[in-house]
């Protein structure tokens, strides 16, 4: 409700003109302007004001009010504002062809917002965030911002503009050694000069900003990160800012952006752009890896989202396709590393693996469930036959899509009668039948039938009874019928339709 109502009555959200553009106020003598940041925790965008009764309205209207964003000049190199109609959203550029080019797309041009310091005081760095559609950009004068937003994965897109560095500077009367001005300090040579730059001072190796002052904590300096400690000098090894970790060089205080880092006899991996240690699932130059909390390469198997994956034990690679471990054979899915699981078609050939993963090595069964996808049948329903293993198969579906349901050990026709083969339809059904001439005599029941006298029934029993006289199954021993226990006779009986496609084969 809050973001319906800034849009109806806040004019700056509706692309109205700036409430107070800077150029108005610039007189002979630049002096500073405050410039104010608010986010909308609606839309994720920052916006940036020198206008009070802006920010206050704004900050009425469910903004976050993030305080004082950066001073800026009266005067000096224009920063332009545009608005987005469509997505409701501001961006700021001292590029006259990026302003022309989004206004040529559909943005409103809102004016001058503010004034970018030609002296270069304090430079505001941009971010951009590929995956917003509102809020993509970000400016901040802070190092630790920049830094984290890139360790998040948004992308640094260098100096936007520069704002009024409105910190003390070294004394104008020449000095000697160190002195102090406003929690800063400062270091002279007593002929009216001071230290800036990458200085050697008392025997340590310092850095001093353009106006004298010595850089400590965290700093950005000539495009790469250091960690100095309260006296300026390098603090190495691992520190943490907003949630993310660091390596820093312990002899410069360099952040380490190297990638692949062995330290403590352990190996870690430091992002090449933001520094930082990558932690759960992560793409490097074309291998994908698991690190765990601790920054460590996850070896062997592992769970992740959800999902089981094997790394290299080795590299810690994730591993993809075959894999042999522990005695029983896995498949890796080719593009994503997960284990599959089920009924897979793997290079034209299917394969049934198991819940945890590995395949199922029954004698038959991956050769059967290739075969089965070639055949129709008039029913949802298909059995197979595999007279040399003694398997049969039962599959619903259709053509090139036939899914498993049952494979069960049976027994089919010996050597003198064997079990015919090819393809043939269920004609028929009964209760019973007798094999009086036998002896002993036995009954078979649930009788299903494919082909003439060729039946799918029960193992025998002794006839007229439901006493086992031969419960033999995976052999070729019957008289050309396929037995089956009991059980599933009845299901076949009970469930599978007339006209279902029967294939028999060796």
């Amino acid at each position: 409700m809050l973001l319906a109502l800034s849009l109806t009555l806040c004019p700056v959200l509706a692309g109205a003109e700036p409430a107070q553009d800077a150029s108005d106020e610039a007189a002979d003598a630049p002096y500073a302007i405050t410039t104010y940041r608010l986010y909308n925790p609606y839309t994720g965008e920052h916006f940036y004001t020198q206008s009070a009764d802006e920010h206050d309205a704004l900050k009425g209207l469910g903004w976050s009010s993030e305080g004082v964003g950066w001073t800026a000049p009266s005067d000096g190199d224009p920063v332009y504002r545009l608005f987005n109609p469509y997505s409701d959203d501001h961006h700021y550029t001292m590029s006259e062809e990026e302003r022309d080019a989004l206004a040529g797309l559909g943005w409103r041009y809102e004016g001058v917002g503010w004034y970018s310091d030609k002296d270069q005081g304090a430079p505001l760095w941009r971010q951009y965030n590929p995956y917003a559609k509102t809020g993509a950009h970000n400016y901040t004068l802070s190092a630790e911002e920049n830094m984290a937003l890139v360790s998040l994965g948004w992308r640094h897109e260098g100096v936007a503009w520069y704002a009024l560095d409105v910190g003390p500077q070294a004394p104008e009367e020449p000095f000697s050694g160190w002195s102090e001005a406003d929690g800063e300090r400062f270091y002279g040579y007593g002929d009216g000069t001071y230290a800036t730059g990458w200085q050697t001072v008392e025997g340590k190796r310092l850095h001093f900003d353009e106006k004298g002052r010595l850089d400590t904590g965290l700093s950005f300096i000539d495009g790469k990160y250091y960690l100095l400690d309260d006296s300026g000098s390098p603090k190495g090894g691992w520190a943490q800012f907003s949630g993310f970790s660091y390596y820093f060089d312990s002899s410069t205080g360099e952040m380490y952006r190297g990638g692949w880092l062995n330290e403590g006899g352990k190996t870690y991996y430091l992002d090449k752009t933001s520094g930082a240690m990558a932690t759960g699932m992560r793409s490097i130059d074309g291998a994908t890896y698991l690190f765990d909390e601790a920054g460590a390469p996850v070896k062997g198997w592992a769970n992740h989202g959800g999902q089981r994956y094997y790394f290299d034990p080795s590299n810690g690679q994730m591993h993809h396709g075959w894999l042999d471990d522990g005695g029983k054979t896995y498949y890796l899915d080719a593009s994503s590393g997960v284990v599959v699981t089920g009924l897979v078609t793997i290079d034209g050939k299917a394969y049934i693996f198991k819940e945890d993963g590995s395949l199922d090595n029954t004698p038959g069964l991956s050769n059967m469930v290739s075969k089965a996808q070639g055949y129709s049948s008039a029913t949802n329903w298909l059995i197979m036959v595999d007279t040399t293993n003694n398997y049969l198969g039962i599959f619903t579906g259709g053509k090139g899509r036939w899914t498993l349901q049952s494979y069960w050990l049976c027994t089919t026709g010996k050597a003198s009668t064997p079990t015919v083969l090819g393809e043939y339809t269920i004609t028929g059904k009964g209760y019973s039948f007798n094999g009086a001439l036998s002896l002993p005599a036995y009954t078979c029941y649930y009788y299903t039938q494919f082909y003439g006298n060729y039946l799918i029934h029960s193992v025998e029993y002794y006839q007229n009874t439901f006493n086992v006289l031969d419960s033999r199954l995976g052999q070729n021993l019957s008289h050309g019928c396929v037995r089956l226990p009991i059980e599933q006779a009845k299901w076949i009986y009970d469930n599978i339709p007339y006209g279902t496609k029967f294939v028999s084969y060796r």
